[in-house]
């Protein structure tokens, strides 16, 4: 559970806290007795991406290695090419795979053709048990708009040769866990995002009181629920002399509790552009003495 507050101050002044190369390929330049045999160590792998910082727009890498070898007894080198399994639901979510200074150009299905970008010439695949390791980046931006959960995605991974013969493939699993992430913004106020006011003016006694139009955005990667602590319960309070003015919050036109006890719920997560949440104040007439009166209101919002 992630969990965000802000302050929110009252009064006659309101306020929140609120790899290129060009050397033989795969079975192509080989002397007398000589073959290239490129496979794989291993039929299939798993990597997993954890500890996304959503919203940061720092995104998130793993590394992790693939094993290559060379089944036959001469120099060896081979195309790698990586392509979404068919049979694999998308993740939704994107990502970018590396090995070296190459980004591939991951290809929509295991039957769709090569293009520069998918083939990465991978040369040197050495022969015995373990081969050759071969370093990859799995990076994950960290943007709003993802669903909190664990996603998973399969590759397939084709050593190919000049010819186009496919020598071997594996499975790549990629698994990403998407933390229920939660982050909130007062707009149409002065101050910043972790403390901001606005401000009444002069109340009138006779009337009822506006606030100017200000709101909450909230992003979210997952349901969530907002509540509002008053300092004064509701009240704006006179900086010296005790008197207090009841108020109003209202969010999306509804009253909120500003008792802290009933938060309010919001069933889906939140896409990138996240929810923007309108909020009022209003006074109604009311006697008090002159002067200068506020309250703060701690709002919390708390992804599930």
């Amino acid at each position: 559970m992630r969990i965000l507050s802000s302050l929110l101050a009252i009064g006659t002044a309101i306020g929140l806290s609120a790899a290129t190369a060009t050397p033989a390929l795969a079975g192509q330049g080989q002397g007398q007795g000589q073959t290239c045999s490129p496979e794989f160590v291993q039929s299939s792998q798993t990597v997993t991406v954890t500890g996304l910082e959503i919203g940061t727009n720092a995104p998130t890498s793993e590394n992790f290695q693939v094993r290559l070898r060379n089944d036959g007894n001469g120099q060896c080198g081979a195309a790698l090419r990586v392509a979404r399994l068919s049979t694999s639901p998308s993740s939704d979510l994107a990502f970018i795979l590396r090995s070296g200074g190459s980004v591939f150009d991951i290809l929509p299905t295991e039957t769709s053709p090569g293009t520069t970008s998918s083939d990465v010439y991978v040369p040197g695949i050495s022969g015995g048990t373990n081969g050759r390791a071969l370093p990859f980046v799995l990076t994950v931006p960290g943007e709003w708009g993802m669903a909190a959960g664990t996603r998973q995605e399969q590759l397939l991974l084709s050593l190919i040769g000049t010819d186009g013969t496919v020598f071997d493939t594996m499975i790549l699993n990629i698994v990403i866990d998407v933390p229920p992430s939660v982050e909130l913004r007062i707009v149409g106020v002065t101050g910043n995002n972790e403390i901001a006011g606005i401000n009444l003016g002069t109340l009138d006694p006779q009337a009822v009181n506006v606030s100017d139009p200000f709101g909450v955005r909230i992003w979210s990667t997952s349901p969530y629920s907002v509540t509002f602590q008053s300092d004064h319960m509701g009240k704006l309070a006179h900086d010296s002399l005790g008197d207090t003015i009841p108020y109003k919050l209202r969010m999306n036109g509804s009253l909120v509790d500003l008792k802290g006890g009933q938060a309010t719920q919001f069933g889906t997560r939140t896409d990138s552009l996240g929810d923007l949440h309108p909020l009022e104040v209003t006074v109604d007439p009311f006697t008090a003495r002159a002067g200068d009166y506020s309250d703060r209101v701690l709002v919390t919002v708390t992804a599930s």
